[in-house]
């Protein structure tokens, strides 16, 4: 990958060769095949032409399924490159990341979760408020993000389309059409310097090497693109080589339409992407506490108190720093952290020491903690708020406390990388005059996802005040008062590979040449025919994991398993700055960011060389220093993975699709069948180490021989286009066209084996379209207008939400309830760990199975989520689209689209609400829910805070009947209207301005809450809260002329993206009272020039 840059610098050398038989005035031209769209073909902002309503070359005008297709002119004028700079510009889609028009996260226990979004070097797409659309490249499924420097199209086909994939998002599909080798020699150089300090450089060399037969293009790429946030960052370097090949073409016979294309890419991203969310808010709370009855600045004197341990609506103790081994680093600026050999160091849980088991007076027993300010709904649970499960924790708002706006809070420390290899390779045979013809298509693509962060990532980072005023030993706290952020460092990879072959052959059967009657002719008309066999495979792994772990003989954590969140994991706390003890209020505490690159593994945590305080049971008992055996992973998560995950899905599929022309192509008829069989290999969870990580070694770690799940399905599609007689509409001069669409299609989702609750197979998703549209075209064909109502629906789609609370039944209330029996907070007359005497109900042993609970020697328990046990629920999407285009002249070019969408849920955890709050599964007929709420729950404890039983299965219901509650609710942070127009005018031959307005309506950012009929606390459909309406401005000009005697064209273009700053604060979740608690940081103005020189 390194080499990328040396090979795209050495390309030049590729235009010195010479070529063959090529003569000076190059005025050949090539018919096109119809398996093959070219650029060529569009005008401005205007395509033609389309492969994706029948996998063959079709007008648009003639194709019922709603497709927008992207030109490379508009990708020129708005400086897009990627889909997080295009889809922000196209009809219907949303795009989350940096620079995006919605955030694409949720929350996670109560915090923003950004990590997927960021993660992806695609950004997360919705597409009419459904779903996410699959990617593809030249129609191939892919993980490979696009960018323009070797993209000639952008297709967005909204919706379900078995013609083109029956399998696939019911929201369609986004394809990009890699560039091809032409055959007219030609160089283009173009540079870019933008905002911050981003430069980017584009090398395109095509070269004819022997006339009519051979051509070959190289293109180069090196991107680097800084932000605002300091030092967020993303390189992108990318090698395309694509041949054309048509070796007989000056022969006669059958073989000179014989033509041979590949292409091959390899790319490599490196990155640390800006935070679209700013940091969590557990500060501010400390000066203004959540419970009105709180005291301001609430200190904690565990020196002076040493059984003051506390869980209330003021402190909590510090997650990822609950027993855990910690390190801390005192100074943002120093990679350095504290020695833990030196008692002035005392970085570990505690302040100084890990304490085991430590006895209260009382009688229990417990963990002396890091004790931190409580997170919102904590507090309000505290106060006995029964809407506490319903609240987020709050996004820091003032910029004057930290400026996340200009810093990254993570500093260096965060990661975002990925590697990717493709080659596509087809060959074509044409016959009959091109009324027939066969094409066969292989293409393989590789791709490797790595990304982590030091602040870890399961929720967003947290800025919190630390507020003990002594250590435990009574030492005063140094660092009393001070910021800090703390967590379990993670990371997670994941790569894929896909191969793929596919062969599609036509044949142009015009039935009105068979006939000499003109009239019979008109009605049997003309029908293009074409069928299509393929396979494609993708054998993907994934792993999860944290940075480091401790050794077995760390004893002191709530387990041995490296797998538990309070268990070996090396957590880290940083302080930021100085203390804000002796403030009123922090603003204008101006917190900083993590400075320093810095590793758990830097301070020579390896082998037995870590030593740490260790404080063993007993108040009374003196710390000793105990060696600790240091491992960590590498970025592969090849040495001690949490989770591991291995398959395979193959796919055979074969298609006819049927495209018919009647009464002078006024009447055309798109039919379309496919079959697709779907055959999976799941390795299931990964064999598990005594010391609870998984192995992935690939002598151990394989694919089983016998498939684990197997689908089939069939569906149709078909679509009309009407183009109303010429008799109607030369009665108004300036329509040219009128025509009348409808479009009606289908297709699954493959999945790998998903079970409900109970264990019963769920099928694979399945998705249903149907468009309704009216087109015009008017003044010569200058401007087209399509107008769209649709309905999308789709049903078996897994639910996050409910997917967890399915786990945290197994993890929350069973085997933390185990951990606490063990510590003797629980009673267990009989010693077996589970405190069956009182009462409880375990989740039934099917379930337990399942999620391969293993009870461990030291009396813990451990378990694994196999990741197909889910909850389902049912989505639709119904709205309107209109599309304009319109070129008057040579000089203006202009684009008008407006989306009105409406998406909704229902029938959400069907499975999962019989399972827990009906279902009658202890001796008196009490369902879990029942006897976990009852007496029962509410006398026992599942974590060393106080958290009962009872509450713990409180919050599950909470979360079960939120998600139920949606049902029918408008989609979160959905917008009812957009509109978007884009327009550039060329002054002259050398002078274009232009400009473009993106506008968006008040988005659905939460709901309050209600008292159901059973007395259940849930949202109020009925009364949603919403955001602000949104626009931005974006503008450029550009200047162009030839020089050097007219034979280098030199084009040069000031491009400004939200040009009027629009940069408040957009709310994306608000909380039951309708404050607003999570917000999207918008992108800020960004400016770029580019300057190009063609020869």
């Amino acid at each position: 990958m390194k080499k990328i840059p040396l090979l795209i610098l050495g390309a030049p050398l590729f235009a010195t060769l010479p070529t063959y038989a090529q003569s000076d005035d190059e005025d050949d031209t090539f018919e096109l095949s119809p398996f093959v769209v070219s650029a060529n073909e569009d005008t401005g902002y205007m395509a033609t032409s389309t492969l994706a309503g029948s996998r063959l070359r079709s007008s648009l005008q003639d194709v019922s399924a709603s497709i927008s297709v992207v030109t490379e002119e508009f990708m020129d004028d708005t400086g897009s490159t990627d889909a997080k700079s295009l889809l922000v510009y196209t009809v219907g889609t949303e795009i989350g990341g940096s620079g995006g028009n919605f955030s694409a996260t949720g929350a996670s226990s109560g915090f923003a979760d950004e990590r997927t979004s960021r993660a992806s070097a695609t950004g997360r797409n919705r597409v009419r408020g459904l779903a996410s659309a699959d990617l593809t490249r030249n129609y191939f499924a892919t993980d490979i993000p696009f960018d323009s420097y070797n993209t000639s199209r952008v297709e967005v086909n909204r919706g379900a389309n078995s013609i083109l994939f029956g399998l696939g998002s019911p929201a369609g599909i986004i394809n990009n059409s890699t560039e091809t080798a032409l055959y007219e020699d030609s160089t283009t150089v173009e540079a870019k310097v933008g905002s911050y300090g981003s430069i980017r450089g584009v090398l395109d060399i095509n070269r004819v090497v022997i006339e009519d037969q051979l051509a070959i293009r190289i293109i180069g790429l090196e991107d680097r693109q800084k932000f605002q946030q300091k030092p967020a960052f993303e390189n992108d370097s990318r090698l395309f080589v694509s041949l054309d090949s048509k070796p007989f073409a000056n022969s006669d016979g059958a073989l000179a339409k014989l033509s041979l294309r590949g292409n091959y890419e390899k790319g490599e991203i490196e990155a640390n992407r800006p935070r679209i969310t700013p940091p969590s808010d557990n500060i501010t709370s400390w000066f203004d506490p959540w419970d009105p009855a709180s005291e301001p600045k609430f200190t904690f004197d565990p020196g002076n108190t040493p059984y003051g341990n506390r869980n209330r609506s003021e402190a909590e103790p510090m997650g990822g720093a609950l027993r855990n081994p910690v390190v801390i680093y005192p100074d943002e600026t120093s990679p350095i952290p504290a020695d833990p050999a030196a008692t002035a160091g005392q970085n570990i849980i505690g302040r100084q020491f890990v304490l085991s088991n430590w006895t209260f007076p009382s009688g229990t027993r417990t963990t002396a903690v890091h004790t931190g300010i409580t997170r919102v709904s904590n507090a309000l649970r505290q106060a006995g708020d029964p809407d506490w499960g319903f609240y987020q924790q709050p996004s820091l708002t003032d910029t004057s406390i930290f400026d996340f706006r200009n810093n990254l809070i993570d500093g260096p420390n965060k990661y975002e990388d990925s590697e990717f290899e493709a080659w596509n390779l087809t060959l074509e045979q044409l016959f009959l005059d091109n009324k027939a013809g066969i094409e066969l298509t292989f293409d393989q693509q590789e791709m490797s996802n790595a990304n982590g962060s030091l602040l870890g990532d399961e929720r967003n980072a947290t800025i919190a005040i630390d507020n003990a005023l002594t250590m435990i030993d009574g030492t005063p706290n140094a660092n009393f008062g001070r910021p800090y952020v703390v967590n379990v460092p993670k990371m997670y990879y994941d790569e894929a590979e896909r191969s793929a072959w596919r062969a599609t052959a036509f044949y142009d059967l015009d039935l009105r040449e068979k006939t000499n009657n003109d009239l019979l002719g008109r009605l049997l008309g003309r029908h293009v025919l074409t069928g299509v066999l393929s396979e494609q495979t993708r054998e993907a792994q994934s792993r999860y994991g944290a940075t480091t772990y401790a050794g077995s003989e760390f004893t002191h954590g709530a387990s041995s398993s490296i797998s538990n969140g309070q268990g070996p994991r090396f957590g880290a706390i940083h302080y930021l700055g100085g203390s804000l003890a002796d403030m009123d209020s922090p603003a204008g505490a101006n917190i900083p960011r993590l400075y320093t690159e810095r590793s758990l593994s830097a301070f020579n945590l390896t082998g037995n060389d870590a030593v740490f305080f260790l404080k063993e049971q007993g108040a009374s008992a003196e710390a000793e220093v105990i060696p600790l055996n240091v491992f960590n992973n590498d970025r592969q998560l090849t040495i001690a993975p949490e989770d591991a995950d291995f398959g395979r899905s193959e796919v055979e599929s074969i298609a006819l699709v049927s495209q018919s022309y009647f009464w002078d192509d006024l009447l055309v008829a798109t039919l379309g069948w496919r079959e697709d069989e779907l055959t999976t290999y799941d390795a299931g969870p990964a064999p598990l180490h005594p010391q609870g990580s998984r192995i992935v070694d690939p002598d151990v770690y394989t694919l089983p021989t016998e498939s684990t799940f197997n689908d089939k399905s069939d569906t149709f599609s078909w679509g009309v286009a009407f183009h109303l007689p010429d008799s109607v509409t030369e009665k108004v001069s300036w329509i040219d066209r009128i025509s009348l669409y409808y479009n009606d299609s289908s297709n699954f989702q493959p999945t790998t084996s998903r079970f409900n609750v109970y264990g019963e197979r769920i099928s694979s998703p399945q998705g249903k379209n149907t468009d309704k549209s009216i087109g015009l075209s008017m003044f010569e064909n200058k401007l087209h207008i399509r107008a769209t109502w649709y309905e999308t629906d789709q049903v078996n789609v897994s639910e996050g939400t409910i997917s967890t609370q399915i786990r945290e039944i197994v993890n929350r209330q069973y085997v933390r309830l185990i951990e606490t029996t063990r510590f003797g907070l629980n009673p267990d007359p009989n010693g077996d760990g589970i405190p069956f005497e009182s009462g409880y109900i375990a989740p039934p042993q099917f379930l337990l199975d399942t999620f391969n609970v293993i009870r461990l020697p030291d009396g813990t328990a451990t378990f694994s989520d196999p990741g197909n046990v889910v909850g389902v629920t049912e989505s639709s999407s119904s709205g309107f689209e209109l599309e304009t285009v319109y070129n008057p002249n040579q000089r203006l070019s202009l684009v008008l689209n407006v989306a009105k969408q409406e998406a909704i849920r229902d029938n959400s955890g069907a499975a999962l609400r019989k399972f827990f709050f009906e279902d009658a599964v202890g001796s008196n007929g009490e369902s879990l829910y029942d006897n976990w709420t009852g007496p029962v729950g509410q006398g026992l404890v599942i974590t060393q805070g106080g958290v009962t039983l009872a509450q713990q299965a409180e919050s599950i219901a909470n979360e079960i009947r939120s998600v139920v509650a949606q049902d029918g609710a408008i989609r979160q942070e959905l917008r009812e209207w957009r509109a978007n127009a884009v327009a550039n005018y060329r002054l002259n031959d050398t002078w274009n301005v232009g400009g473009a307005y993106r506008w968006q309506s008040e988005s659905a950012i939460g709901y309050p809450i209600t008292e159901a009929p059973n007395g259940d606390r849930i949202i109020d459909v009925a009364n949603p809260f919403f955001g602000p309406n949104e626009s931005n401005l974006d503008v450029w000009v550009g200047y162009q002329r030839p020089i050097m005697n007219d034979k280098v064209n030199w084009k040069i273009q000031f491009n400004i993206r939200n040009l009027l700053d629009e940069d408040d604060l957009v709310p994306t979740i608000a909380q039951p009272d309708g404050t607003h608690a999570i917000y999207r940081i918008p992108e800020e103005r960004r400016w770029e020039l580019s300057s190009s020189f063609t020869f």
